[in-house]
């Protein structure tokens, strides 16, 4: 588990190396013999100084050993690879990662760079030969970071909804139901799309919450202005518009978080708030339910909420408090809707029995068609049907054209 330095010419040993756990199963130096990297079966890549032997930095690279690794000529950029189908390109002066290669199907065991460092050669155990190439296109670290994180949420939701179906296959099996009785059921898989939906709603609750606050002080500095004395020359205080809010109404830039959620992952994301969110989203509603818009979201939204948190909602006074105008102001639009939805399919009934009491005479609006048809010069398909029903009261027979008479 030691990396040997040695000299070329007298093949003494320069320096040794210590710090890997398990054997190295790779090692290589920089172009300008600064820097070496060694990697390990024990998932890292470290980085040594070769003026002294010591180490700049140990990189928890792979989630599988470090199998192979290749410096790019003249910069300090280092490719990696391992068990895990995975090759990524490092920075070693700043010990980030910059970029990972994703299309193997195997142990990834070989890597290899061109001079120019514009292509990178890897073979694999998958039986194939992969050659990347350098794009114009640039990378940016922050998403880059924040792909990892998502791909790495979406392998532990994934692992943590398997142990949850392994459990509830085993009570089947056993013949005992694994949920509590009363309690909802699962919404659905958890995903990292209905947590980022959480996080947009919570976002969306925390910007509402400062700009609640910033009020709050522009009220407060206009009360102190008004009650100075009338030689204060400072100016009037002004509220400068939050630009989070993107032009919306604090009402409109909630439901527009609720309605950036889609409509299979609401429920989900629904669960994934925290009680303290869940009050503070019932209290914005409140008032959002008297002529907002997309009712169906605004009702689907607090009835999930008030099941799935029904006992804690009905322990607080407070909360209690609040369920009875959420109760009165939601009926009350239910039922609007509803009757305006009874008054436009008696509408659709009137039209529908207008339309089949006037299909004797043309239907809706036949007269309007039958004077536009008798405008409009016959067509050539109009012409040959009166040819042929002319033909038909003739007997098939057409009359001689008569020739002019011969002069005598």
């Amino acid at each position: 588990a030691s990396v040997r330095v040695i000299h070329r010419d007298s093949l003494k040993v320069h320096l040794t190396l210590y710090g890997h756990k398990l054997p190295v199963l790779c090692v290589g130096a920089s172009s300008d013999g600064t820097i070496c990297a060694s990697g390990s079966a024990d998932k890292s890549v470290k980085l040594w100084g070769l003026d002294f032997g010591d180490m700049h930095r140990s990189l928890r690279a792979h989630t599988e050993p470090v199998t192979a690794l290749a410096w790019v000529p003249r910069t300090h950029y280092l490719f990696t690879a391992g068990k895990d189908r995975l090759i990524k390109l490092w920075d070693a002066d700043t010990y980030q990662l910059i970029h990972a290669l994703r299309g193997h199907h195997g142990e990834v065991w070989s890597l290899a760079v061109s001079r120019d460092g514009g292509l990178l050669a890897s073979a694999s155990r998958d039986r194939s030969l992969r050659l990347w190439s350098r794009s114009d296109e640039q990378v940016f670290l922050e998403e880059e970071r924040e792909a990892e994180v998502e791909a790495a949420l979406d392998a532990s939701l994934e692992k943590t909804q398997q142990a949850a179906e392994a459990e509830e296959e085993e009570a089947a099996t056993l013949g005992v139901d694994g949920r509590s009785e009363g309690g909802a059921g699962a919404a659905g898989r958890r995903t990292a799309e209905s947590v980022r939906g959480a996080e947009r709603v919570l976002e969306a609750l925390s910007v509402l919450d400062g700009e609640e606050e910033r009020a709050a002080e522009y009220e407060a500095a206009l009360a102190r202005h008004a009650a100075a004395p009338p030689d204060d020359d400072r100016p009037r205080p002004t509220l400068v518009p939050n630009l989070l809010l993107l032009g919306l109404t604090p009402g409109a830039y909630l439901l527009r978080a609720l309605g950036s959620v889609r409509p299979a992952e609401l429920e989900q994301a629904l669960l994934l708030l925290p009680f303290d969110a869940v009050r503070r989203l019932l209290v914005r509603l409140l008032p959002l339910l008297a002529e907002a818009p997309p009712v169906e979201l605004m009702a689907r939204t607090i009835l999930y909420l008030l099941r799935v948190h029904h006992k804690p909602l009905v322990a607080s006074r407070a909360l209690l408090d609040l369920l009875g105008p959420i109760h009165a102001a939601l009926s009350a639009r239910v039922s609007a809707e509803r009757a305006r939805l009874g008054y436009n399919v008696a509408a659709l009934g009137f039209l529908r029995s207008a339309i089949e009491r006037g299909s004797e005479g043309g239907g809706l609006f036949g007269e309007a068609l039958s004077a536009r048809a008798a405008a409009a010069p016959p067509t050539v398909s109009e012409l040959r049907r009166k040819t042929a029903a002319r033909e038909k009261k003739t007997g098939g027979k057409r009359r001689p054209k008569q020739k002019g008479s011969a002069a005598e």
